[in-house]
Formats: structure tokens, sequence, C-alpha cells
């Protein structure tokens, strides 16, 4: 049980939380809220990583303030590169195990068993820096339920895993739920864990209270509220599988901007990624998907020239710009308006902050943010201003990889409209948000162990389940949505995924 008494925490003059007082006692708590709201420094607090400037946390009986609470509460940060310092992956889970005085025979049993249950045996002697988002953050998960706290903090812990990943690590929960060996409290903005879970908080005004309607997150007119409401009106009617004739696709004759032709890469851990063809058209977004480790960053940073390929042919025309993964990769300066400012400031731009200035606009922060550090932003802000650094270079050449990870439902919505608004620019979005990439890819780039197992339109693979299924994909909600539209003659082809439209049908 975690007991907080009139709670109040600042990051240095600016305060995010005043007089919180709540209790917990549900086996798994959701906490949800907008960017910058305080959820992940509410955790930071419940963890004693942080001290609050005052009131008290009581996690199971020990105060927060005290040493014993490290053994007690196990926190899975937003990143997990915050937390992964051991030269091997083996080495990374044992590191608690040694701090809190496990014998070495029950520490041997308990890596081998978290490394079975998340399925990541194979990466045991792997060095953390080599592995991909979705990888690392399976071992962060692994490094903290190795040791089996009394309470579990999770920062949105699937933000980087693919849908097997999320669904190994769900059976894992459930399983520790099952044998009631410790609470979690969860920080989420999965609309799908919220809509079904009675135990929700919303942190808002610097305080927090209990979430009576999920709507409350959603901005109104966004397509994620839009494919909510029909989900939850209709949903039940949604079929599960289909097979349809797509619309038929377009052919794309604008300039090309990328040309990738028989390239190969290896990694140093003997990982390779075989692209055979791979172009980019003006006008046109590509989505890249496929399970963690298939080699999606990889391919991302070989067009953005971060990577040089060991052989093959690579074609840029344009200048390119790259959203990493890890949204801190892409921030350095001192301020908000600094940082957006330098990109166009370096590649002689005329007048840098008022492009930044338009920018950050268009990503939902105003004057406020301006003068405030890159650093003290929650993950989400973190991830709006490497957004607005790399809109501001004004590049022909588009790459966001992870783009929605960290966003509350106003930025995705904004993104949304960003991403409609570049016109004439070639775009590659890398995302296990199936839902996201569906909506927004007119072609899609599907990797598995560094090869191409699909590359074509995106209606092609969403059609037909069994294709989908065949790749180990979930089938989108917008793709089943889709299919009912069409089969119920409300829309009169399939592939255009166009949530807004079927809405307006039933909600004009």
């Amino acid at each position: 049980m975690v007991e907080i008494e009139n709670l109040s925490f600042a990051y240095r003059e600016r305060t995010v939380l005043e007089g919180v007082s709540a209790s917990f006692s549900g086996e798994r708590v959701l906490i949800t809220g907008k960017n910058g709201s305080g959820k992940t420094a509410l955790l930071l607090v419940i963890a004693g990583i942080l001290p609050p400037r005052l009131g008290r946390v009581i996690v199971n009986g020990i105060d927060a303030s005290l040493e014993e609470i490290h053994r007690e509460v196990g926190f899975i940060f937003q990143n997990p590169e915050d937390q992964l310092f051991a030269p091997t992956v083996e080495r990374e889970v044992a590191f608690a195990l040694e701090n809190f005085s496990f014998p070495p025979d029950e520490m041997r049993k308990r890596i081998d068993l978290t490394l079975r249950w998340l399925c990541i045996e194979h990466l045991r002697n792997r060095s953390p820096d080599e592995l991909s988002g979705g990888e690392k953050q399976l071992v962060a998960l692994a490094s903290v339920l190795a040791y089996s706290p009394g309470v579990l903090l999770l920062d949105e812990p699937e933000a980087f895993l693919d849908w097997e990943a999320r669904k190994r690590f769900r059976r894992y929960l459930d399983y520790i739920l099952r044998d009631n060996c410790m609470q979690i409290l969860e920080i989420t903005l999965s609309l799908c864990d919220i809509s079904q879970s009675d135990d929700v908080f919303f942190v808002v005004n610097k305080n927090i209270k209990p979430l009576k309607n999920p709507e409350m997150l959603l901005s109104s007119g966004s397509v994620d509220w839009m494919l909510f409401r029909l989900e939850s009106e209709f949903g039940g009617e949604f079929p599960q599988s289909f097979r349809l004739k797509p619309a038929v696709s377009k052919v794309w004759k604008g300039r090309r901007l990328v040309l990738l032709d028989r390239v190969r890469y290896r990694r140093e851990s003997g990982f390779l990624l075989e692209i055979d063809k791979f172009e980019l058209f003006a006008g046109e977004t590509v989505g890249v998907i496929g399970r963690n480790g298939s080699g999606k960053s990889t391919l991302a940073q070989i067009i953005a020239a971060v990577l040089k390929p060991q052989s093959g042919r690579v074609e840029i025309a344009g200048r390119c710009g790259m959203l990493f993964q890890f949204s801190e990769m892409n921030l350095f300066e001192e301020d908000v308006l600094s940082e957006v400012s330098f990109g166009p400031r370096n590649v002689g731009l005329p007048d840098p902050e008022a492009i930044a200035r338009r920018v950050l606009s268009g990503v939902g922060m105003g004057e406020d943010y301006y003068t405030r550090q890159p650093v003290l932003l929650s993950g989400g802000e973190k991830r709006k201003v490497a957004l607005a650094s790399v809109l501001a270079l004004e590049p022909d050449i588009l790459i966001l990889d992870e783009p929605t990870s960290g966003l509350d439902f106003d930025g995705r919505y904004e993104l949304e409209q960003i991403l409609a608004k570049q016109k004439g620019k070639g775009v590659i979005l890398i995302s296990h948000d199936l839902d996201f990439i569906l909506r927004n890819s007119e072609r899609l780039l599907l990797l598995d162990d560094g090869k191409v197992v699909f590359y074509g339109d995106t209606a092609e693979l969403c059609s037909d389940t069994e294709l989908i299924e065949r790749f180990g994909l979930p089938v989108p909600v917008s793709a089943r949505l889709e299919a009912w539209a069409f089969e119920k003659g409300i829309i009169d082809s399939f592939g255009s995924f166009d949530v807004r439209k079927i809405y307006n049908r039933f909600y004009p």
C-alpha cells in the first residue's frame, strides 16, 4: 500500500505537485495525465529517488525518505537508458540481486527465470549498448523484476515494446498479480488499459484525483477520440478476420529523395541488415514496422548518414532531419528556444528564432517554455522539443523514430496535424503503434531479423488478416473499423483508413 500525505514537489522553482494526499491500495493502479503534469515526478518521490519539498510518502509501512525503501520499491524509468550501465545483460540483471545480498544459487535461479519469462535469454551475454530500444526496455524490466520488490513503479513501460513483447510483459504482470506478490503503480497513456480499469488516477492542476471518464484525456476532434468513441459503441461488431480487395494503390511519380540499393550493414554483434531496394519519393510517407531488434532504427540511421553501410548504394537528394528513438539524443542546448533555433542557424536559414517560435507553437509549446531547460522537462515534453528542433531544419526528408512515444493525446493530435502539413516532403515513420502507422502511411516496410518481408501498399497488407497474422502482427483497430464500415456499405472502398470520414457518418 502507498500512502501520500500533503505532498508538494518542485523542480527548482517550478512547482509540479502541491498538497497531494492519496492512498493507493489496489493491486494495479494506473496513473495518467497530460505531458508535464507531474506523473513521473510523483513516482520518483514514491520511489525515494527525489525528496519532496513538503509532506511524506509511506510504502508498505516504510517512509520513502529511508534507505530501506530501495529494497521495497522497484522503478522502471521512461527511458531505459537511464538505468542501464553494466557490461552485459546478465550483469545488469544481477546488479540489484548482488546489492541486496541474495545467495549465489538464488541469484542464478532468479536471473534465469526472469530472462526466460521475458524471452530475452538470447541477449544474456550482449552489451545493453548494442540493443534496440525495445530490447533495452525488456532488460530494464528484468533488472527490477528479478529481485521482486513489494511495489513496482512503471513509467510507460510499454513505450518501446513491440506487440509480442507487450503480450509477454502483460502475461508476466498477470502472473505477479495472481501470485499477489507485489503491488503495481503504472503510468500509462493507453486508452485500452485506462478504459478497462476501475483504479485510474488523473494528475491535473498539481494534484491527483480519480479518473471518471477516459474521454477527459482526449482532444475533442482528434482521431484518437473518434476511434475510441466508435470502438466503444460498435467495436463488438468489428470483424476479427477478413479478406478484402483494397483500393488501387497510388503510383508514386514524384521526385525520388532516397534510394537504397543492395545495402548491407553488419553490427559487431553479428546482426546483418539487408535492404535490396528501398525508395522514398517527395510527398509520400512510408511506415517502417517490425519486432524489437529487427533493424528499423539501423535503417533510419543509414538514411540519415549516422551509420555507413559496408556495401551497397545510398543516394539522398535533399536535407534530412531525424528524430531519434530516445529524444534526449537530439537535445543539448541550455534552453528550449536555443535548442530549436540551433538547427536552422547552423544550416544558414534566415531568422532562426522566428522559425523556432513557429514550430514550437505547432507542437503546442508557447513562450512559457522558451527559457526552460530541456533536461528538466518531462519525457513527452522532451519529445516535443526534439521534434520541433528537427522540423525547424525544414528538411526534405523527415525521419521520425517512435514519434508517439511519451506523447499525451493532445501531443498525438498535434503530431498528426503536423504530418498532414508535410506536403512535398518524404516522411519515414517508425513505430510499434500500428493504428498510427496505418492512418499516416501510404506504404509499409516490414522488417524481420534484418530482412525485408513485406514492402508495398499499406492497404495491401491490411486487407487480409491472414497475411497480417502470418507476419506476427495484431490486426489494427483502424483496419477492423474500415472493414466493418465497408461491409456495412458506410464507405465504398477499403484502404483509406479515414477514421474521421466514418465518424462523421455517425456524428455529423
